[in-house]
């Protein structure tokens, strides 16, 4: 991502309704949003500090969660895992840092532990690098049950991805996890979800 893309990022999609999108956004960064230290993520950092409602954050301000209606909401950014794995199928062509997931399991583990507990209240989780096939490439079979441990004694409901650029739902042990598609299609405008839910776990995704 070059600063004059993420300009137009913040411009048109705001913070909290200021932009031409007129809802608070909550962003996520991707395999093409660059490494560590870029502008990307440290565009987040600083976004964090300024969201209009109450969020949790990580020891860096980059991975963070917030809840809205009794339910839990998370976002782990890249994919769930502390470190890149070098078994990874695509380790191999890849070296820079913007392979790394900076930490987001630890992350999530202290958040379900000190934020939801034993509450039962539903959770929802995001990531860009998800479970269709090319995505599976890009961590491996340990970093999705360290991340399935992680998350097996809570109520999650639903797991949001991105990373494919189309829409779809598949079932992972038994929780539902929705590509995002993209809202963007080349010139054209694409697609994207918008979803119900409530406190007792209700949830319906439409796409538009």
């Amino acid at each position: 991502c070059k600063q004059k893309e993420w300009e137009e990022y913040t411009s048109l999609y705001g913070v909290n309704g200021e932009g031409e999108l007129n809802y608070p956004v909550m962003e996520c960064f991707g395999n093409h949003d660059g490494n560590i230290d870029g502008i990307v993520r440290n565009g987040i950092k600083e976004r964090n500090k300024h969201r209009a409602f109450k969020i949790y954050t990580d020891t860096l301000g980059l991975h963070y969660s917030w809840d809205i209606k009794g339910v839990h909401f998370i976002n782990l950014n890249l994919y769930p895992a502390n470190e890149w794995d070098p078994n990874c199928d695509w380790c191999k062509y890849f070296h820079e840092s913007f392979r790394e997931a900076q930490n987001s399991l630890d992350f999530l583990i202290e958040d379900l532990r000190r934020n939801v507990g034993k509450s039962n209240r539903p959770v929802i989780i995001a990531f860009h690098i998800g479970y269709d096939e090319f995505s599976k490439l890009w961590w491996t079979d340990k970093d999705r049950n360290n991340f399935y441990n992680a998350i097996k004694d809570y109520n999650v409901i639903a797991i949001f991805q991105g990373h494919n650029h189309s829409v779809g739902c598949t079932d992972w042990n038994g929780i539902p996890v929705w590509a995002v598609g993209s809202t963007q299609n080349g010139s054209a405008p694409g697609t994207f979800l918008m979803l119900t839910t409530n406190r007792k776990g209700y949830l319906q995704v439409k796409e538009y």
